[in-house]
């Protein structure tokens, strides 16, 4: 269906706003206070370190999304995007950004204790701002009876699938959370050797960068490594980070010292 096949596009205008305006908010996510300097769209991959040396023209190909317009396989799609525009999110003000970020935004990286946490850090901290604001993301059933014109004393409901991926998603923004305020204690005590990171290293530097977090499943044989069907028990989340290093480049998997055996595993 394309936006403009639908009954009321100016509701689903509203929506779309909403949903960006609730993706582009502004915040500070450092354990500390002291913030300064404004909110700044901080990088989860460091324009220089990782972006530059795969860049063509300073620009890389990243996922490009319009809500706005239709295409076969969605409103997401692959295209050039300039390094400074790329994998940004609005959720560190520029004095903790810096301070923060600053031991593998201006260090080479040399797998340090420190650099190895502030990249799994990243990730979570990234995610952190995204989870919740996703489980709150759907619009109402009386939103969506308007976007297709339907009466108002129609009785729509969510499916129970629908039901299932707004508690799923909730539950997944409270794990996320929690792990972050873990590693914010660890952050402030600079207690780095409390994530454990596997290093593998590269001949050739990589060709695809990458900064994020999720919980392993499945091992490379379909073994299933965590019970995603108990809520009573936080999924462990595993950190991973793909960049660039001299004349080679590493792949990153950290993982907290407290969680499961998932992560371990499938390393492993």
């Amino acid at each position: 269906m394309k936006f403009s096949d639908l009954k009321n596009p100016a509701a689903a205008s509203a929506v779309i706003k909403d949903f960006q305006k609730r993706f582009s908010a502004k915040v500070c996510l450092a354990p500390t206070g002291g913030c300064s300097g404004g909110i700044i769209s901080a990088h989860t991959l460091s324009a220089e370190g990782m972006l530059r040396p795969i860049a063509r023209d300073g620009h890389v190909y990243a996922v490009k999304a319009n809500l706005y317009k239709s295409a076969p396989i969605g409103p997401a799609t692959i295209g050039l995007l300039g390094i400074r525009d790329t994998s940004v999110f609005n959720g560190f003000c520029a004095v903790h950004d810096k301070a923060l970020f600053s031991p593998i935004e201006d260090q080479p990286l040399a797998c340090t204790p420190q650099q190895l946490f502030i990249h799994a850090y990243r990730a979570i901290a990234k995610e952190s701002y995204l989870k919740r604001k996703q489980s709150e993301s759907l619009p109402t059933p009386d939103v969506v009876k308007e976007i297709h014109g339907l009466p108002k004393d129609f009785n729509l409901q969510f499916s129970a699938e629908v039901l299932l991926w707004m508690e799923a998603s909730l539950r997944g923004a409270e794990e996320i959370e929690r792990t972050k305020a873990e590693m914010d204690k660890h952050l402030v005590a600079g207690d780095w050797r409390r994530v454990m990171t596997t290093v593998i290293p590269f001949a050739k530097p990589p060709t695809v960068v990458c900064n994020f977090v999720y919980p392993p499943d499945r091992d490379f044989e379909g073994n299933y490594l965590q019970d995603f069907e108990n809520w009573e028990a936080d999924l462990s989340q595993l950190m991973v980070t793909i960049t660039p290093a001299g004349s080679g480049g590493f792949a990153l998997l950290s993982h907290l010292d407290t969680a499961n055996s998932a992560p371990r595993r499938l390393i492993e």
